[in-house]
């Protein structure tokens, strides 16, 4: 889990010879968000903004933990 400006970004991660190796990474499980608002969402939260992150964030996390137990 991370997080990247833009998604041209998450394709050089996954291109990146080095960081290709990265077993989450070889699976399909990079979860890379280049959602701004739901960054400030997370890390700057409020009770009004988690209930809305968590809905946003955690099938992204599923998805992710989905493809790492393949």
């Amino acid at each position: 889990m991370t997080w990247v400006p833009d998604s041209k970004t998450t394709d050089q991660i996954k291109q990146d010879p080095l960081l290709g190796q990265i077993p989450a990474i070889k699976k399909g499980a990079l979860v890379a968000d280049s959602d701004n608002t739901l960054t400030l969402a997370i890390s700057a939260s409020s009770p009004l903004s988690l209930p809305w992150a968590l809905d946003m964030f955690l099938p992204q996390l599923a998805k992710g933990a989905d493809a790492a137990a393949k």
